[in-house]
C-alpha cells in the first residue's frame, strides 16, 4: 500500500503542491465527505456543486465568499499541524551507486478538523456524528484507494457555539492521517558556495552580510 501516493481528482501544480502533500490529503477528505452527503446517500441532506441550490456548503475553512453568505448547515475541512517523524538515521531511504543519488523517506502526519455547523445544536451534532461514522467505516478503503499508511480513529468533539458566529452551533471531527513522504536531495554545496561568494563581492564580513540582511528584512513593511 505505501508505494502508493494520494492523488487528488484535479490536476495539480508540482512546483506548488506536490503529490501526497497535506494540501492534497485535505482534498481528498473534502471529496470523500462531499460524496457522503450525495442524493445517492438518503440521508436527507444533500450537497450539490451550484451554491444557490445546495443543501450544505462542503468547503475548505474558511472560504470567506462563502462565509460571508452566512450559510448552513456546513462542513469546513481544515488542515492543522503537519508533522513529519523519523523513521531512520538521517531520514536517509537508500542511495544508488552508479550517480550516488540518496533517497530519503519520513512519516508524515497530517492533522484534520472537519468542523459542522448548523444553526440549530441537534442538527450540528447529526452532521458530526454522521461524518464521524464515514471516516470509521470507511478507513481501510480509503487508505487503500490513497495509498496512505495510516487513518487514526476519528474523534467527535462536543457540539458549542460556533467560533465565527455565535448564533451557530459548531459539532468537531478530529483525525489525524499518516502518509510516508519520500524525497531525493538536490547537491546543495553549489548553492553555498554561490552564496559565499556574493559575500565575498560585498567586501563585508558573512556575520556583518547576514546581520545586515536580517535588519532590512525587518525594516521593509516600516512606511
Amino acid at each position: 500500500m505505501e508505494n502508493k501516493l494520494p492523488r487528488p481528482q484535479t490536476p495539480q501544480n508540482p512546483l506548488r503542491i506536490t503529490v501526497g502533500s497535506p494540501l492534497a490529503i485535505q482534498g481528498i477528505f473534502l471529496e470523500i465527505i462531499r460524496e457522503r452527503f450525495t442524493t445517492d446517500a438518503g440521508i436527507g441532506i444533500v450537497w450539490r456543486e451550484d451554491i444557490t441550490e445546495t443543501d450544505i456548503i462542503i468547503e475548505t475553512s474558511y472560504n470567506e465568499e462563502i462565509e460571508a453568505r452566512n450559510a448552513s448547515p456546513a462542513i469546513y475541512v481544515t488542515r492543522l499541524n503537519t508533522a513529519p517523524s523519523k523513521e531512520t538515521v538521517g531520514d536517509r531511504a537508500g542511495v544508488r551507486l552508479p550517480d550516488h543519488l540518496e533517497g530519503f523517506i519520513a512519516l508524515m502526519r497530517v492533522a484534520l478538523s472537519i468542523e459542522c455547523v448548523a444553526n440549530d445544536e441537534g442538527e450540528s451534532a447529526i452532521i458530526g456524528d454522521i461524518v464521524q461514522h464515514m471516516v470509521l467505516a470507511s478507513s481501510d478503503a480509503i487508505q487503500e484507494t490513497y495509498g496512505l499508511h495510516d487513518i487514526e480513529h476519528p474523534v467527535l468533539g462536543q457540539t458549542v457555539p460556533f467560533e465565527k458566529a455565535q448564533t451557530k452551533w459548531s459539532t468537531p471531527v478530529n483525525v489525524n492521517i499518516d502518509f510516508m513522504a519520500r524525497w531525493t536531495a538536490v547537491p546543495i554545496a553549489p548553492l553555498l558556495q554561490q552564496i559565499a561568494q556574493r559575500i565575498n563581492d560585498c567586501g563585508v564580513s558573512a556575520n556583518d552580510h547576514f546581520r545586515t540582511i536580517t535588519l532590512n528584512s525587518y525594516r521593509r513593511g516600516d512606511g
